[in-house]
């Protein structure tokens, strides 16, 4: 072992945890949204939401060594990217997916216990969910769902399709979005039936009863009524066992009009070398934490199963550098 190794990996990875906890704190406590357009003292700001100055202050300094706010002589204000995503206000506003994704954090300590049991130690059991938990689970997860939609339509086209199938696709944001971009579409989501009042409340929220419904279903087992041109299956192949996504794909198939298109899109496809992409693997993290036999998988796993199922033209490409999506056509 050479007298010039160090431990600064471990110790970067030992500091890594402060500015995402101090963001989480800040968001909770609403910060970016009472400077927004304004700049403020620690005084004005502990006044107005009745804090502690001295705790806020030592918060907010931190915050402006990360960037996300700026001081000059004791006076804080937004940075340019704290505007636009951590002020309410703002459409692209994030911070209840920040707070959502927080919860990923405390499963995650529980990874020496996955690992030596074999069974996921903070485990997820989206059947069990109470209505409140389900419609804080699923508010986190609306908008990455729309806008999941939004890249995919930049990116193929929708407009010679009539029909969509949204598979467990929660708030239906996905299927909405589509069907509501396209008059001549209608999108039909599936979802386990505990989720459909969710569902529905959502399609009902968008002003899109009659362009979209929502049905009881399990993919797993069934198959479910009807023919469709697309079908769309979002962050759904991570969280189940290789052999209920094979059974889910059958059945996506078995209803998909020849020449049909099946998009995959997902946090969960990983390169064959298991390496890459960098943030899919540490994705994996999660996912062995939270589902007994649900994980990322190969491009060739996926590719095989779509085969088996009937399906050619098989392509995969990142949406980001997190998000991936598996097209193929029903033959």
């Amino acid at each position: 072992m050479s007298e010039q190794t160090t431990d600064q990996t471990i110790r970067q990875f030992q500091r890594a945890v402060y500015p995402a906890y101090a963001l989480l704190g800040a968001i909770r406590l609403d910060l970016f949204t009472h400077l927004s357009g304004c700049s403020k003292t620690v005084t004005q700001l502990s006044d107005l939401l009745s804090l502690n100055h001295d705790k806020l202050q030592s918060l907010l300094y931190f915050l402006a060594t990360t960037g996300l706010l700026h001081v000059s002589e004791g006076i804080f204000s937004n940075s340019e990217e704290a505007e636009k995503f951590l002020v309410k206000s703002s459409r692209d506003y994030i911070g209840n997916e920040y707070v959502a994704f927080a919860d990923r954090w405390k499963r995650l300590e529980r990874t020496d216990e996955s690992v030596r049991t074999g069974k996921a130690a903070g485990k997820i059991d989206y059947s069990a969910m109470t209505q409140d938990e389900l419609d804080t689970f699923y508010m986190g997860s609306h908008r990455q769902n729309q806008e999941a939609a939004r890249m995919l339509m930049d990116r193929f086209d929708f407009t010679s399709a009539t029909s969509l199938l949204d598979v467990a696709g929660g708030t239906g944001g996905l299927g909405i979005a589509i069907a509501k971009a396209h008059p001549a579409m209608h999108s039909t989501i599936i979802e386990q039936n505990n989720v459909l009042p969710v569902t529905n409340r959502f399609i009902k929220d968008a002003e899109a009863i009659g362009k979209v419904e929502a049905i009881g279903c399990d993919i797993t087992l069934e198959r479910p009524d009807g023919v469709y041109d697309v079908a769309v299956m979002k962050n759904f192949i991570p969280v189940i066992s290789r052999e209920d996504a094979i059974e889910a794909i059958k059945n996506v198939g078995r209803v998909l009009s020849s020449g049909g298109r099946i998009f995959i899109v997902d946090m969960g496809t990983i390169d064959d070398s298991r390496l890459s992409p960098l943030p899919v693997v540490a994705n994996n993290l999660f996912f062995l934490n939270v589902f007994d036999q649900g994980g990322s998988r190969t491009e060739s796993e996926r590719h095989d199963w779509l085969e088996q199922a009937g399906f050619a033209n098989i392509h995969r490409e990142e949406l980001t550098p997190l998000l991936g999506v598996m097209t193929a056509e029903k033959v």
